[in-house]
């Protein structure tokens, strides 16, 4: 590996250190706990009539490839998995329009995932 891989590795070791928690994570009807580093949550804003309203609000997740494991198979991201936090949020992968990746590499030796969530709730569904 080369210096800087071995930084970044480090970096992200110690994001997980600091950030990381459990999570439930439903892939297509199978749920397994992993750990993961969650973003910032940010929300997407309207302007109605002078108002501003929130529509919807995102989350990115840092998922280590290696523990993104479901039925013993290692598996990627997919578009509909659903993310729940341990406060009983739940985070629907998705990317910023159909035609986008819902997951990105973080890191150059790609032992990150970078997922992509909108908070999934029912009053919410019509909008993905």
């Amino acid at each position: 590996m080369s210096l800087f891989t071995d930084s970044m590795s480090l970096g992200f070791t110690a994001a997980e250190d600091v950030g990381g928690e459990y999570v439930d994570y439903d892939y297509s009807g199978t749920v397994e706990c992993i750990y993961v580093v969650p973003g910032r949550v940010v929300g997407i804003q309207t302007n109605t009539g002078g108002r501003m309203q929130t529509a919807q609000r995102t989350l990115d997740f840092m998922i280590r490839r290696d523990r993104l494991v479901i039925d013993d198979i290692p598996r990627e991201p997919q578009r509909g998995n659903i993310i729940t936090r341990a406060d009983g949020s739940s985070w629907k992968v998705t990317g910023p329009s159909s035609s986008e990746p819902v997951w990105r590499y973080s890191d150059s030796s790609l032992s990150y995932y970078r997922v992509q969530t909108v908070e999934h709730t029912s009053a919410l569904e019509g909008l993905e």
